[in-house]
């Protein structure tokens, strides 16, 4: 089901895995094996994804139109073949909405702390 994004609302928050898969994204293509180890090194290893974890995520973000399959190359996994993901433009508008959201938390935070 693909919602179109004109309302935040509609469609975050998303969970930690998929902001930081979509984060993992936003700079160009990769793989799940690359989008894990991007997660990894991005969340300082706090959130580490497993196969198990990511490929019915990129899926289901597929689904969504937040990522698009570009290709696919040949891979020594199990399936033989690694795909190729990319942020679509809703993937990058609902990246925002939801890096925003993460900012207002901290600027909230930073308020209620000093």
């Amino acid at each position: 089901m693909r919602i179109a994004p004109r309302d935040p609302d509609r469609v975050i928050p998303l969970t930690p895995h998929m902001f930081y898969i979509l984060l993992a994204l936003a700079n160009g293509q990769d793989n799940g094996y690359g989008v894990m180890s991007t997660v990894a090194r991005d969340s300082n290893e706090v959130i580490r994804l497993t196969a198990g974890t990511t490929y019915p995520l990129l899926r289901r973000l597929t689904v969504l139109g937040y990522i698009k399959l570009v290709g696919e190359n040949p891979a020594s996994g199990p399936t033989g073949v690694s795909r190729v993901y990319r942020l679509t433009d809703t993937g990058r508008l609902v990246l925002g909405w939801e890096a925003n959201r993460y900012r207002a938390a901290a600027d909230l935070w930073r308020t209620r702390t000093q």
